[in-house]
């Protein structure tokens, strides 16, 4: 009965919160006299693949735009009134499913960055909160960590690539989203070319430069400290400047193992690689499992 209760009243509480959020949204648009319908703009993909580095340029550098504190879903900011970003990998999964869509009351715009990174780079990161396991794999049993520093609990229970990727597919060919996908490496090696075409693909107009980020730190929308510090600095790497050493780093041999328990036998993986455009065929296995032996 008290369950019952408490969900009524979450719902009640959530409608007056909308309500306000419109009668904002109708004010704001009715002195300023503008037409233009507000814009919620997205940043996910897949986790341990720069969506937190990509947040942080644009926190630094786009300034007319609201940004939430930390990582936070869009499905807890569309409904609300004005310009907002978030960055979620998560949504990637909301978006295909239409939540966010489905929360969409103002009729905003939905701008989706999904950035994408080699995949063997993305099953052998390790997340700053849980340095000791690799975040995620191709089944559904990818880290999904919650709480706060120094307890945080884990718990390996999220989607996998191979449900990420489904899900990206998904979006792409949503009509009611303009979507872009964003390459990891072309973000770290040409971050400034990287920026124009995310602002000539949507129309937006940066204050500064996606390569002087780091400089800019007071204006991060993730800075990892207080009860959200890292378990492990060294995997802090958004707030820095990347460089091209973050490329490639699956060949490393302490992480021979995990390639091979990945790619091993799973020609779907194999196939999401080719697709991405990060290898022409599965010839590189064989070379890669030479190298092993090799060293070995």
């Amino acid at each position: 009965m008290f369950g019952i209760v408490k969900s009524v009243i979450r719902k009640m509480l959530f409608q007056m919160q909308l309500q306000f959020e419109r009668t904002k949204h109708w004010l704001r648009k009715t002195f300023s006299g503008s037409k233009q319908p507000d814009t919620q703009l997205v940043v996910c993909g897949y986790p341990r693949s720069g969506t937190s580095l990509f947040y942080n340029m644009l926190s630094s550098s786009l300034t007319d735009y609201l940004y939430t504190e930390g990582e936070d879903s869009s499905l807890n900011n569309i409904w609300k009134n004005g310009n907002i970003v978030t960055k979620s990998p998560y949504d990637t999964i909301n978006l295909s499913k239409g939540r966010i869509q489905k929360s969409n009351y103002l009729k905003k715009n939905i701008y989706v960055i999904i950035i994408v990174r080699d995949l063997r780079d993305v099953i052998t990161s390790k997340h700053l909160w849980a340095p000791d396991d690799y975040m995620i794999g191709y089944d559904d049993k990818t880290l999904v960590i919650t709480g706060r520093y120094p307890n945080y609990k884990k718990e390996f229970n999220g989607p996998g690539i191979g449900t990420y990727y489904k899900a990206i597919k998904n979006i792409l060919e949503m009509p009611e989203l303009k979507v872009m996908l964003v390459n990891y490496e072309d973000l770290i090696k040409d971050p400034d070319s990287c920026q124009k075409k995310v602002g000539d693909y949507f129309g937006i107009n940066f204050d500064e430069k996606f390569s002087d980020y780091h400089l800019r730190k007071e204006k991060h929308g993730l800075r990892y400290e207080g009860d959200q510090a890292p378990i492990d600095s060294k995997l802090h790497k958004s707030s820095s400047l990347v460089t091209s050493e973050y490329v490639c780093r699956w060949r490393k041999p302490e992480h021979y193992e995990r390639i091979k328990s990945e790619f091993g036998g799973n020609d779907e993986f194999m196939k999401i690689l080719i697709d991405y455009g990060y290898e022409k065929d599965a010839n590189w296995y064989a070379e890669f499992l030479n190298a092993v032996q090799s060293n070995a």
